[in-house]
């Protein structure tokens, strides 16, 4: 298993530094970098902005799925694991800017999942009230079974990125205490439509037919 933990070196910062091991960097608070370590690869993103009124509630076992990406949750309560669009700010200071977004809670027992439809290779979200001196864990379902372990300051908000050498197609979040966050702003490797990957199996089997064409 590759592991990695990141401490905070400040009481004003999440991270001092963008770490890195082999197969796995993070970009912590540096979205820049992240759109740097992406820019070869297509991208899409998830503001759940198309919500007008608050989803159902996806804990104790349900999931929510949203164009490419399911989400899934273990904890059951009306103010976690729903996407919030009617009554914005369950808590207060939960939301990023008044825009629908994700109230979740995670602990040692207690998760989050994010399942891609396909395989992908880099996230980034926006993260908000993860608790004080608490670490939150960052599980990747890849062969390497990577794990990013963020040691958050409360009450901040994060963006938290990551990209990985091994494709994965489930995050799944929990925490070393019992804790309630939100997320919102996704952005991840786009999963090509079906239809595009038959095209490009026609193409490859086109031009192979081609080439034995001019051999003859």
């Amino acid at each position: 298993m590759k592991k990695h933990t990141l401490y905070t070196a400040t009481a004003l910062l999440l991270l001092s530094c963008t770490a890195t091991h082999a197969g796995l960097t993070s970009f912590i608070n540096d979205e820049p970098g992240f759109a740097t370590a992406t820019a070869a690869l297509t991208m899409s993103s998830q503001n759940f902005n198309s919500f007008t009124e608050d989803s159902a509630n996806f804990g104790n076992g349900g999931s929510l799925t949203i164009g490419d990406l399911t989400l899934s949750g273990t904890v059951t309560s009306t103010t976690r694991n729903f996407i919030d669009a009617g009554t914005i700010n369950s808590y207060a200071g939960f939301d990023f800017d008044g825009t629908p977004f994700l109230p979740s809670q995670v602990g040692t027992s207690d998760s989050l999942t994010i399942t891609f439809a396909g395989d992908v290779t880099a996230f980034s979200a926006d993260f908000n009230f993860f608790a004080d001196l608490r670490t939150s864990y960052f599980t990747l379902n890849n062969t390497a079974n990577d794990t990013l372990d963020v040691y958050f300051n409360a009450n901040e908000i994060n963006n938290i990125g990551f990209v990985s050498d091994t494709p994965f197609t489930t995050i799944t979040i929990t925490s070393s205490a019992t804790d309630g966050f939100s997320m919102d702003n996704l952005t991840y490797q786009a999963i090509p439509e079906p239809s595009s990957m038959a095209l490009a199996g026609l193409t490859c089997i086109g031009a192979f037919f081609i080439r034995r064409s001019f051999k003859r």
